[in-house]
């Protein structure tokens, strides 16, 4: 009866596995992390310590995470090693995952590119790995000082930041040759540099999508952001590009060198004050522009031609800001942004005053009318904060109601919506108003809530009491 005891089991609790999970510590189980890479199976994880670690990596095709301790403070530096800081040239996939590093001191490989160096930070031969939560600084190369991607490559890379990277001659920050459909989200690719042609990207018969990312203060003769030529389209949706310099073209430039051009796509974007312009055509190729701020102005259906208005552009930080004519300018077919309304151009969307106050009204009406609660102040530690309420029933006897928690119950002919978790006695004055003035206190989390509301006695009052509206109050 045996053979079927472990049919039963293994029917409802699956096979036992032959292999757990491992999480490899680098420089606790492992010296180095390449010797972690070395020790570790599919589905396992090096998580390396913060601190510097002089080497180059290679993730030989294995399905695992690399894990820093922190993008900052976990460096991968690969200065005076002639090679490419980390390497995926074995048929990696999604699977195989770096995240929380500084990449740096690289200065390219190369794997099956012929001539020249490429992928100075990271390259990608006919792999497509995760990158996430990475800097990427301070490499140089031929071809994508930053990063390379070559040869049906198309790696995910999500919050990077590619910057200050040298190639000679192409693609400063980011190349993507021969099939390379790369995937760039919320990615930052600034102040890097090309000799000749792609500041910030090359892309060359590859179709990347790049979405909410900033392309900015790159340089390079030609294509002082993008370079795309000969069957390229890649894709730029809700992306700034601005401020790049260049001296014989625009911030982008399509280059007719085959029989199907380039059509690059902007959707929701922002083109502005790049020099000496922002988009030139050598023959065929067009840039397929809608719903984008397009300085100079550029034929499709949203265009415009404005002034974006960022927040500090000469300090890097390209958010919108009233009377920003992006704002709720983009493509109406595009994700809501963060605070609900349509899509504005360019990566970073404006972005209301935080209100901590909410009016949840519930008032009932007294003598003088339904009482009013205002709250002011920011809620921010050791801050002024006042609760002020008018309109109530002059010299009565009020009670303000505090609560950690909305309760809204029937009560006294109204809604008491606090959990009445403090009760505080306060007079009103002849005038019909009371106020509680106090300081913040420090170290309330953020997103914590409370809930207040007065309570007057009032003889017009259904069960001789009147209540002001009730008010939420979120710290930031």
């Amino acid at each position: 009866m045996a053979l079927p005891l472990i049919c039963v089991f293994v029917t409802m609790f699956g096979a036992p596995s032959l292999s757990a999970q491992v999480t490899i510590s680098v420089p606790a189980d492992q010296p180095a992390i390449q010797a972690g890479i070395d020790a570790a199976v599919d589905g396992d994880t090096v998580l390396v310590s913060p601190g510097t670690y002089p080497e180059v990596i290679d993730f030989l095709g294995k399905a695992i995470t690399v894990q820093g301790g922190g993008v900052a403070s976990t460096v991968i530096d690969a200065t005076a090693l002639g090679d490419s800081v980390v390497k995926f040239v074995s048929g990696e996939t999604l699977g195989s995952v770096l995240e929380q590093f500084t990449i740096t001191g690289g200065s390219g490989n190369t794997s099956g590119l012929g001539a020249g160096v490429a992928g100075g930070g990271i390259l990608c031969v006919g792999s497509s790995p995760t990158l996430r939560d990475l800097i990427i600084e301070g490499n140089t190369a031929s071809h994508g000082a930053g990063v390379q991607t070559f040869s049906f490559s198309s790696p995910a890379l999500e919050r990077c930041t590619i910057r200050s990277n040298v190639a000679t001659p192409d693609g400063g920050g980011f190349y993507a040759r021969d099939s390379c459909d790369a995937t760039l989200v919320e990615c930052e690719i600034i102040d890097n540099i090309a000799s000749t042609w792609g500041g910030a990207a090359y892309v060359s018969s590859s179709s990347p999508e790049f979405t909410r990312c900033i392309l900015a203060r790159n340089s390079a003769p030609k294509g002082s952001a993008v370079i795309a030529q000969a069957t390229s389209d890649p894709v730029f949706d809700r992306c700034t590009i601005t401020a790049n310099v260049g001296s014989q073209s625009g911030a982008f430039f399509l280059i007719d060198a085959q029989s199907d051009p380039p059509f690059p796509v902007l959707s929701s974007s922002i083109v502005y004050a790049n020099f000496p312009g922002e988009i030139t055509i050598n023959g065929a190729g067009n840039v397929l522009a809608s719903f984008s701020d397009v300085a100079g102005g550029w034929p499709g259906a949203g265009n415009i031609n404005a002034n974006p208005i960022f927040q500090d552009p000469a300090g890097g930080d390209y958010t919108l800001i009233l009377p920003s004519p992006c704002i709720d300018s983009g493509n109406p077919a595009s994700p809501l942004d963060p605070d609900g309304s349509i899509a504005d151009m360019g990566a970073l969307p404006y972005q209301p005053p935080f209100d901590p106050w909410l009016d949840l009204s519930s008032g009932l009406a007294g003598s003088a009318g339904v009482p009013s609660l205002i709250g002011t102040g920011d809620l921010a530690g050791n801050d002024p904060v006042s609760l002020d309420l008018s309109n109530a029933n002059p010299f009565a006897l009020s009670f303000l109601v505090l609560g950690l928690s909305n309760l809204s119950i029937p009560f006294k002919g109204g809604v008491l919506v606090p959990a009445p978790d403090f009760l505080l006695p306060l007079t009103v004055d002849g005038f019909g108003v009371a106020s509680l003035s106090t300081l913040w206190p420090v170290g309330v989390p953020s997103g914590a809530t409370f809930y207040s509301q007065f309570w007057i006695s009032d003889a017009a009052g259904p069960a001789g009491f009147a209540a002001s509206n009730a008010l939420s109050g979120t710290t930031p």
